[in-house]
């Protein structure tokens, strides 16, 4: 679902791409620290502790096709807020807030991306929804 116009965008640094995600979406913001490994079948997914809940983790960089993601200390796990529950979307770094300005000319180019906002520069607005249906939904039923 895309934001309304001059709804409050948390801006991230992925890999080479800077994108935003809905700041009503998003639970809190926290250092990196090392995800677990689970197995499942012939792929594996990772989670990481939140207090005494583990939470599944989904590599913003991985959304964008990058086929390996580097760990670093100075990543940034952004705690969600989904209808399939919480959960961690790891970026390389939270740059800022900044009001959504639609882009009704830009249709969506990828799979994840619901819409564009404009200013100062133009942004991919992640599409939490349809992150958190192919993401999460496999991971939580598995």
């Amino acid at each position: 679902m895309s934001p309304v116009a001059g709804e409050s965008l948390v801006v991230m640094r992925v890999g080479g791409w800077r994108c935003a995600i809905p700041l009503a979406r998003v639970e809190r913001v926290l250092s990196a620290a090392m995800p677990l490994k689970v197995p499942r079948g012939d792929d594996s997914a990772f989670v990481v502790r939140l207090g005494d809940t583990l939470a599944p983790v989904i590599f913003a960089a991985a959304l964008f096709g990058a086929g390996e993601v580097e760990l670093r200390l100075t990543d940034k796990m952004v705690v969600l807020r989904l209808p399939e529950g919480p959960c961690v979307l790891w970026v390389e770094a939270v740059e800022d807030l900044a009001p959504h300005v639609p882009l009704g000319d830009r249709a969506p180019a990828g799979r994840y991306v619901a819409c564009f906002s404009g200013g100062d520069d133009s942004l991919a607005v992640l599409d939490l929804d349809r992150v958190g249906a192919e993401h999460l939904a496999p991971m939580l039923d598995a």
